[in-house]
């Protein structure tokens, strides 16, 4: 979890408080190149990419190469070099997400749904 050190007014400081994790609901196939990124928690990209999204076809990792937002706790992410993804196929994290204003929790997997 992410803190946030409060100051009193006067100096003195209280315990931070914790802000949970995002957690990903699912990973939804929608074409050969892209895969939608649903996550438990409002999550606002903050970048163009987010490469710790890696989906796995045929044995080989695949890095989105642009990701852009769909809905408050959703993430589109376009993989171009990624061809015929099928259902069932692996995802992962195994790396704090960059480009997000939240932190998310990894490592975590699943498969395409």
């Amino acid at each position: 979890m992410r803190a946030l050190q409060r100051i009193k007014e006067g100096g003195t400081s209280v315990p931070p408080v914790r802000f949970p994790n995002a957690n990903v609901v699912s990973v939804h196939h929608q074409s050969s190149q892209v895969s939608i990124w649903t996550f438990d928690l409002p999550i606002t990209l903050t970048g163009a990419n987010c490469p710790e999204l890696i989906v796995t076809h045929l044995g080989v990792d695949h890095a989105p190469t642009s990701c852009s937002q769909s809905d408050v706790n959703i993430i589109a992410a376009t993989y171009g070099t990624l061809n015929n993804a099928t259902l069932g196929e692996p995802w992962k994290i195994t790396a704090l997400p960059t480009n997000v204003d939240v932190p998310v929790t990894y490592p975590a997997n699943g498969v395409l749904t």
